[in-house]
C-alpha cells in the first residue's frame, strides 16, 4: 500500500486535492445555505418560515448559488491547473505555465455552447467537481508533456525581467496541447451530436429505475459508492427519480392508511439508501469526521474534520473528500463502499422484522442525515434512533481505516526524510 501511495500519480493527486479544500469547503456551505437555510422547501427554511420574516431571502439565495457554481461549479478547472503545476514542479520544470495550459486544455476539451434567444449559453457541467478526477488526469497529462517538451524552471527564470522569453520557451508543450485538447474536442463534440451521451444516461436511469427490489436496490448503491470513490456521479445520486413509480405507491398507501407500514415496496432506495446510507453524502462520510474528531492522533486530520462537519451534516460530503484525501485514496476504498451496504442491509433486517416502517414519506431538501428516516416514517422514533445507532457503528467501522492510514502516511513521512 506505501508503495502505491508513494507513486508520483498519486503524490501529485494528493496534493490537488488537499489544494483545492477551501474551495470546496466555501462551495459546500453556500450551497448548504442554499438549500436548507434560504430555500422555502429547504429544512430550516420550512421550519421558520424563511418567506415570512427575511427579506430579500431570495436574493440572498442566488448570492449563495452563485458562490457555490463558482467554486464547486468551476472545481474541475482549478483541478487540473493545479495537477499540471504540480506535475510540472515535480519534473523541475515551468510549473506556472503547465498550469495555465492545462486549465485552458481541459475548458477547451468540453467546451459547449448553445445559441439562444439570451445570446450564448455554455454548458457548464464537465466543469464541476464530478468530473475532478478527469482534470486531475489532463492536468497530469499536460505536466508530462512539460517534462518531455518543456524547459527547467533554472531556464524559465534566468532573467524575470524578460517574461515573454518564459512564454516562448513553453511554445512547444502548449501547442501539443492544444493539438490533442482540439482533437478530443471535436470527438466529444460528435459524440453530443449524435445524442450519444444522452443514450448513455437514458440507459443509466433505465437500468436503474427498475422494480424496487433489494438486489436491484443494492446494486445501485454499490455502483454508486463506487463511482463516488472516483468522484463520479453514481445513479443514485444522478437522479431522483430511481424506482419513482414504486415511491409514488407507497405514498398512496401510507397517505390512505395513515402510516407507512403496509408499504407495497418497502426497500426502495428512498426507504433504504437515501436515509440510511448517505449520512455524510457518499460514502457515510459524517462518522468518518466525527471518528477523526474523536480519534485521529493527526492534528490536520482533525482541523480538516472539524471544519467538513457542518456542511456534512446535510450530507454535503466533497470538503472531506478533497481535505484528507478519500477521493481515489485505496486506504479508504472498503469502508468508503462498503459502509453505506451495511447500513442499507441492516435498516432492510429492521424493516423487515417490523422494527420501524419504511421511509415513505417526502423530506425537504438540506435535511440533516440522521433526521431523514425520522422525517420519512412521518416521526417514528424507531427509525430515529435505529438512525442513530448505525451512525454509532459506523464510526467503529470507520476507525481501523483512520489507524492504517495514519499509520502509512506516517511511514511515507519517514521515508521521505
Amino acid at each position: 500500500m506505501t508503495k502505491v501511495r508513494s507513486l508520483s500519480f498519486f503524490q501529485i493527486m494528493q496534493r490537488t486535492l488537499v489544494i483545492l479544500f477551501p474551495f470546496a469547503l466555501f462551495g459546500a456551505f453556500a450551497q448548504v445555505f442554499a438549500a436548507s437555510f434560504l430555500s422555502v422547501g429547504g429544512f430550516f427554511g420550512s421550519i421558520f418560515n424563511v418567506d415570512a420574516w427575511l427579506p430579500h431571502y431570495e436574493a440572498l439565495r442566488v448570492l449563495f448559488e452563485d458562490l457555490s457554481q463558482l467554486t464547486l461549479g468551476m472545481l474541475t478547472v482549478a483541478g487540473a491547473f493545479q495537477a499540471a503545476k504540480y506535475t510540472a514542479k515535480y519534473y523541475h520544470k515551468d510549473d506556472q505555465m503547465a498550469g495555465l495550459t492545462g486549465a485552458i486544455g481541459y475548458s477547451l476539451i468540453f467546451f459547449h455552447h448553445t445559441t439562444t434567444e439570451n445570446g450564448i449559453a455554455v454548458e457548464m457541467r464537465y466543469y464541476d467537481y464530478h468530473w475532478l478526477l478527469v482534470g486531475v488526469l489532463v492536468g497530469y497529462g499536460v505536466g508530462r508533456l512539460f517534462r518531455r517538451f518543456g524547459q527547467s524552471e533554472d531556464a524559465t527564470a534566468a532573467d524575470p525581467d524578460l517574461i515573454l522569453n518564459r512564454a516562448f520557451l513553453a511554445m512547444r508543450p502548449i501547442l501539443i496541447t492544444l493539438f490533442w485538447a482540439l482533437i478530443l474536442h471535436t470527438g466529444f463534440a460528435f459524440l453530443r451530436y449524435a445524442k450519444i451521451d444522452q443514450y448513455i444516461t437514458m440507459g443509466v436511469q433505465n437500468l436503474a429505475n427498475q422494480k424496487a427490489s433489494l438486489p436491484v436496490t443494492f446494486g445501485a448503491a454499490w455502483l454508486t459508492t463506487i463511482l463516488g470513490w472516483f468522484g463520479f456521479t453514481g445513479p443514485l445520486a444522478y437522479t431522483s427519480k430511481i424506482s419513482e413509480i414504486e415511491i409514488w405507491d407507497n405514498l398512496d398507501m401510507a397517505l390512505s392508511k395513515g402510516n407507512s407500514w403496509q408499504a407495497p415496496h418497502p426497500y426502495t432506495a428512498l426507504s433504504l439508501y437515501h436515509s440510511f446510507g448517505t449520512f455524510g453524502g457518499t460514502g457515510a462520510l459524517l462518522a468518518l469526521l466525527i471518528g477523526l474528531i474523536l480519534l485521529s492522533r493527526s492534528r490536520n486530520s482533525r482541523l480538516v474534520a472539524q471544519w467538513s462537519f457542518f456542511p456534512a451534516i446535510f450530507n454535503a460530503g466533497l470538503p472531506i473528500m478533497l481535505g484528507i484525501p478519500i477521493l481515489l485514496n485505496p486506504l479508504f476504498f472498503l469502508p468508503f463502499t462498503l459502509i453505506p451496504l451495511i447500513n442499507m442491509g441492516l435498516a432492510a433486517g429492521a424493516i423487515a422484522l417490523r422494527w420501524m416502517p419504511p421511509v415513505v414519506y417526502p423530506v425537504p431538501a438540506g435535511t440533516p442525515g440522521p433526521l431523514v428516516a425520522f422525517i420519512g416514517t412521518n416521526g417514528n422514533f424507531a427509525a430515529l434512533i435505529f438512525g442513530i445507532s448505525l451512525l454509532v457503528i459506523d464510526v467503529l467501522l470507520y476507525w481501523p481505516f483512520i489507524r492504517l492510514t495514519e499509520n502509512v502516511n506516517q511511514h511515507l513521512r519517514k521515508e521521505a526524510v
